[in-house]
């Protein structure tokens, strides 16, 4: 085929889809619609519609009350929950920390513990030492002792002489 003769044919198709849009629209803008088409029906809810044969007849709008009464504006999705709640588990009040020695100068004193995962902490009176059943407050430190404070309790923490290994 030649590539005049596929033009030609492309245009003459191009020619009559538009020859048959322009019937079909003037065909809906100048013939009525039948009139015997619209009949009043009873429909569930207490209304009437108007339906006709075909399914492009409008519901009444005491049909479509239900509807009209949804509220639109409502979350399109379930939010998430809530967080929940942490439980904290009670602080142990035993006290995993001991006092290995102590250095004492002048102004200013120092005591040497181990807490319970092994960590080896200088602190010196008012003083923190974080652990992970709370934190321990060293009150005093002596020669031979130091006094802390967990868990809202008052210990003395004598030197250990013999310490297992």
């Amino acid at each position: 085929m030649k590539p005049r003769h596929t033009r030609s044919i492309l245009h003459l198709a191009a020619a009559l889809s538009l020859v048959g849009a322009v019937a079909a629209i003037a065909a809906g803008l100048w013939l009525p619609p039948p009139a015997d088409d619209l009949q009043p029906q009873p429909v569930r809810g207490g209304g009437a519609a108007l339906v006709g044969s075909g399914n492009h007849r409008l519901p009444s709008l005491a049909s479509l009350e239900p509807v009209m009464s949804l509220d639109l504006r409502r979350p399109l999705y379930d939010p998430p929950p809530g967080p929940r709640p942490t439980v904290t588990a009670p602080r142990s009040a035993t006290l995993a920390l001991s006092l290995v020695g102590t250095a004492i100068e002048p102004g200013r004193t120092v005591g040497i513990f181990v807490t319970g995962s092994q960590a080896v902490e200088l602190k010196g009176p008012g003083a923190r030492i974080e652990t992970p059943g709370g934190p321990i407050e060293v009150l005093e430190v002596g020669p031979e002792a130091a006094t802390v404070r967990y868990a809202g309790k008052t210990h003395v923490l004598e030197i250990e002489t013999d310490r297992k290994k």
